[in-house]
């Protein structure tokens, strides 16, 4: 209920809520009844405030290390060192086109009688010394023709006498016949191979001398032995023994 009061100045107010004029007195304090009708004390701004937030130092992000120590360690230096002077070569003398022939070809080894000179006949043929006649195995009944120098036994087509057809003859090699015309001597001996030769049933570790009708046994082959140019008779004896007889009977 209002209970309306004129001031000595002529201004009406509710005495119910302030005890003197409000508007001459603008601290007028509100009357004890009206302390109930008054909101409730707001609280104070500063404690709506947010919380102060943390410093922006604390979330900067962690000092990165200095680049220095993130370079990579230094190498250490390195002596240059010189190449290796290239091998020496020594300088061969010069051969000729026939004697580098002769040292491809297997048949003038510095071991081989062949490489001496060898007596041929006016026709250019190369004589036969003697022979070796198969007496058992592939070539049965078969000579086989033994010249000066060495003669080379195996399967290979590079061999003298070549006995391809005999497996158990090894292919380089196996053993070799040499004829020595000064003294007219046939000797037997082994050859590169690991096979082993016989001669009479004996087998053959170092040279041997052949005699007329000796057995050779190679593999599962044999040869029977027999010797021409022997007891004083040879090719150039003998052709100059005919001529001699030619010119006496002119």
């Amino acid at each position: 209920m209002i209970n309306k009061v004129q001031c000595p100045e002529g201004h009406f107010y509710n005495a119910n809520k302030f005890e003197e004029c409000p508007i001459c007195n603008p601290d007028a304090i509100l009357s004890p009844k009206n302390e109930a009708l008054l909101p409730p004390e707001l609280p104070k701004a500063e404690a709506l405030l947010p919380p102060e937030l943390p410093k922006t130092e604390a979330l900067l992000s962690p000092e990165l290390p200095k680049t220095e120590a993130l370079l990579s360690p230094e190498l250490p230096e390195t002596a240059t060192i010189p190449p290796p002077d290239p091998p020496k070569t020594e300088t061969l003398p010069n051969q000729s086109l026939q004697e580098e022939l002769n040292e491809v070809d297997d048949h003038t080894d510095t071991d081989d009688l062949k490489t001496m000179a060898v007596w041929t006949t006016p026709g250019g043929n190369e004589p036969v010394v003697g022979w070796l006649v198969c007496v058992k195995g592939e070539y049965i009944g078969r000579g086989f023709n033994i010249k000066a120098g060495n003669n080379f036994i195996g399967r290979s087509v590079e061999m003298d006498i070549r006995l391809d057809q005999e497996m158990k003859v090894a292919r380089n090699k196996h053993c070799i016949i040499s004829y020595e015309p000064e003294n007219q001597e046939f000797f037997l001996q082994q050859g590169d191979s690991r096979s082993l030769t016989y001669l009479n049933g004996e087998v053959v570790m170092t040279p041997k001398k052949m005699e007329a009708r000796d057995i050779m046994k190679i593999g599962d082959a044999e040869f029977i032995f027999v010797p021409l140019c022997v007891d004083g008779f040879s090719w150039e004896t003998f052709l100059q023994n005919r001529e001699d007889d030619k010119s006496g009977a002119m």
